[in-house]
């Protein structure tokens, strides 16, 4: 039985065996190769696009129609680069079996946890519309959009059973005709697909309290009143219910920043036994007569608690946004995660901006709501206040202006809980209530019979327009208009100028979505050549409606569908400084007659999957030899001064050059050169030519080393400062050069002696 990432696999081999060089195209675009979990299987995969896709502009390929030649040819260029994997023939024989592709119309299939709900529509729409093939690629995405959004309302309408019978293929044809063609086995794959879909969007069962899938839950309060204690208590309740259902452990995962797993067990222990929270840590056993033996036993009943819960923990204070969302990604696809907790919110680090900043706190609320939608999970937030808040709301119920980098929480957040007070469960005790804020209005807020509506209605302090608009829609039944208006203070022709206003900003949402499909079908029909200007132009012209540059702009910016040719650079300027500027006496004369008279250096930088990494070299003009260099993963005066440190002792007054880059304009570093007699030289401004020498030999360097490593910047910072580190021995030992008559820098220097 294969799995889906071999299955994958395959359906590459009969792509390229039939010389379907689109749809390979789109395929491999589709694929993540984060979701291949396997490494060869990943390997095998960016081998296949190197060679099929990126390698050639034109495809040799075209006369290999068997899959035992294609297979050869990628066991060749695996073997080549990856030796350590000792590949065979043997673990590439499930990529010679016969696949069954019928007419292409599943061709995505195989795939089914490695694309995105969009990517799976629009496959539905290649099975559904057969005129979908036959349209130009400018009107197709506008096509695509349009049957995109009906799919979506069509499946959000979809009654979810447990019984498929029910789920009627008549029921569907009714609601949309226009989706189904008439070949019987079509009707049966859509109803299959759509059902399967509806399943998506399926919230969790009410064991979750209400809570839906793609929601994202912000948990605010003061500091020591048991948030953390409190999710635990409803992560356990939430999986008994469901493992007394449906006999399923549900899968959860707890980021924890402050925290181990240890100390969150002892406060989950102090609350379920009622023992004082020192006693548990340990700290009181004279005064208390515990024993060790006590407390380990306490440990163990801590961890019974667990026991309907598959728990993966994280507890590391490092680690930032994008390391959270991509384990998410991972775990999601091996084990369904269901339920995400992040503990807390406040120090939580971000790729863009200082850890505990606004703009860092909205960051993160953006990516934690994309994230949530895309992988329909709920998301649980833990929330600090703001230190002047304390005295503030004391004795009070706090609003949630109190929590840190409160716009992007209320923006982002469906549910907002704010605890004045520790609560152990989700519920809606009279005597301790929990200040709700819920930003959907979610049945968790208003669930009563039809008698206590008036009661519910007089308890609810804070009202803005959304929640009046969902009193009126939920209460209409049973209470007439004027008596919900009343009951909340809020004036019938107040009501009726924000009903005009909301109408208003429907109309004008839709429009900008509408401006949004065009703009983006517009930039992908030009394979974005174009910059907003242009576009601008078009978009006029094609649609015969004024449009301003500035709005172009703002959607090409805010959905990265920016010109990508020749993109334009920040130029940062030099602010006047007491840094020094030393004037050129080099002048371009790169000649020299003995080693040591004029050296040039420089710092130069390779990217890696997890960052930069920066060189600095100091070469000498008489024979290119590296005479000293560094790697750091900072640019700064210690990477250029662990360099000078490498150089030999001078018998003779020798130049040194570099550009006027800060790092060598700073004082120190020109007073460890002139002690060590060095006289220093530096270009003219925005002139690298003046520097040739070295800026000549990061351009070789970084070529010789993409040539030996064709994956060279998806490496790890390690192998990629080993591979750095190797190169100037390289240079010095084996690389020939023309100009010292054919031998290596070493070997021209042992020759003229």
């Amino acid at each position: 039985m294969l799995t889906n990432e071999q299955k994958a696999l395959k359906q590459l081999i009969n792509y390229i065996e039939q010389g379907q060089w689109e749809k390979l195209n789109l395929y491999c675009q589709i694929i993540n190769p984060k979701n291949l979990l396997d490494p060869k299987n990943t390997k095998i995969f960016t081998a296949l696009k190197y060679l099929f896709l990126e390698k050639q502009t034109s495809h040799p390929w075209d006369k290999l129609t068997t899959k035992p030649i294609i297979i050869k040819e990628l066991l060749t260029y695996l073997q080549t680069n990856f030796p350590q994997d000792n590949f065979t023939l043997d673990y590439l024989n499930y990529l010679n079996d016969d696949f069954n592709n019928q007419n292409n119309t599943h061709f995505l299939d195989n795939l089914k946890h490695t694309y995105t709900q969009e990517k799976l529509f629009q496959q539905l729409i290649k099975i559904i519309s057969p005129t979908y093939e036959n349209q130009d690629p400018y009107h197709k995405n506008l096509y695509y959009q349009e049957i995109f959004d009906k799919l979506r309302n069509f499946i959000s309408s979809i009654p979810h059973k447990n019984d498929k019978t029910h789920f009627t293929l008549n029921k569907m044809a009714s609601l949309h005709p226009e989706f189904f063609e008439t070949d019987n086995q079509s009707k049966q794959k859509i109803q299959e697909e759509y059902y399967r879909l509806s399943e998506t969007f399926r919230g969790l069962n009410q064991a979750t309290k209400g809570f839906k899938k793609g929601q994202i839950i912000t948990i605010g309060g003061y500091t020591g009143l048991g948030k953390t204690t409190f999710v635990y208590n409803l992560l356990l309740d939430i999986a008994k219910t469901k493992h007394q259902e449906i006999h399923h452990h549900p899968h959860l995962l707890v980021f924890s920043y402050e925290m181990t797993m240890e100390e969150n067990l002892s406060r989950l222990l102090a609350h379920q036994t009622q023992i004082p929270l020192d006693v548990i840590l340990d700290k009181n056993l004279e005064d208390l007569n515990v024993t060790p033996f006590k407390y380990t036993e306490r440990m163990k009943i801590a961890k019974q608690f667990f026991a309907n819960i598959n728990l993966s923990f994280s507890y590391d204070q490092g680690k930032k946004i994008d390391y959270v969302i991509d384990l998410v990604y991972r775990l999601h696809l091996e084990k369904q995660v269901e339920i995400i907790v992040i503990d807390h919110l406040q120090i939580t680090k971000s790729s863009n901006h200082l850890e505990n900043d606004r703009l860092a706190i909205d960051e993160i609320m953006t990516k934690l709501k994309q994230l949530a939608m895309e992988l329909n999970i709920v998301i649980i937030i833990l929330s600090q206040f703001s230190r002047d808040t304390y005295s503030h709301y004391q004795g009070k119920s706090p609003e949630i202006t109190a929590l840190k980098g409160s716009g992007g929480i209320e923006t982002n957040s469906d549910i907002v809980l704010m605890m004045s007070e520790f609560q152990p469960k989700l519920s809606k005790d009279q005597d301790k209530p929990l200040n709700i804020y819920n930003q959907n209005c979610n049945q968790l807020y208003l669930e009563s019979n039809d008698n206590e509506n008036q009661k519910i209605i007089e308890k609810i302090k804070k009202i803005d327009k959304k929640m009046v608009f969902y009193l009126v829609s939920q209460f209409n039944q049973t209470l007439n208009l004027s008596a919900i208006l009343t009951t909340i203070q809020i004036k019938r022709s107040t009501y009726y100028y924000w009903l005009k206003v909301k109408e208003k900003q429907k109309e004008k949402e839709e429009k900008y979505l509408l401006q949004q499909k065009r703009i983006k079908a517009l930039c992908f029909h030009y394979q974005y050549f174009y910059g907003h200007r242009k576009i601008t132009d078009l978009y006029q012209k094609t649609f015969n409606e004024f449009i301003t540059k500035k709005k172009v702009y703002t959607i090409m910016k805010k959905n990265d569908i920016n010109c990508r040719l020749r993109i334009k650079k920040n130029f940062t300027y030099r602010k006047k400084n007491n840094l020094q500027i030393i004037p050129n006496l080099i002048n371009q004369d790169f000649m020299t007659t003995k080693p040591l008279q004029k050296l040039f250096t420089d710092i130069t930088y390779f990217k890696t999957n997890q960052g930069f990494l920066y060189f600095s070299c100091i070469i000498d003009s008489f024979n290119n030899q590296i005479i000293a260099s560094h790697v750091s993963n900072q640019q700064n005066k210690d990477l250029v001064l662990k360099t000078i440190k490498k150089l030999p002792s001078l018998k003779e007054p020798c130049i040194i050059h570099s550009d006027q880059g800060k790092v060598y304009q700073s004082l120190k570093i020109q007073k460890t050169l002139t002690k060590k007699g060095f006289l220093i030289s530096m270009s003219r401004k925005a002139t690298p030519r003046d520097n040739a020498v070295i800026e000549n030999f990061f351009g070789q360097m970084k070529t010789i080393l993409q040539h030996q490593n064709p994956f060279l910047f998806q490496k790890s910072p390690d192998k990629m400062k080993k591979l750095i580190n190797h190169f100037p021995r390289f240079w010095n030992n084996k690389w020939i050069l023309s100009k010292l008559n054919h031998s290596t820098p070493f070997q021209y220097v042992q020759n003229l002696r």
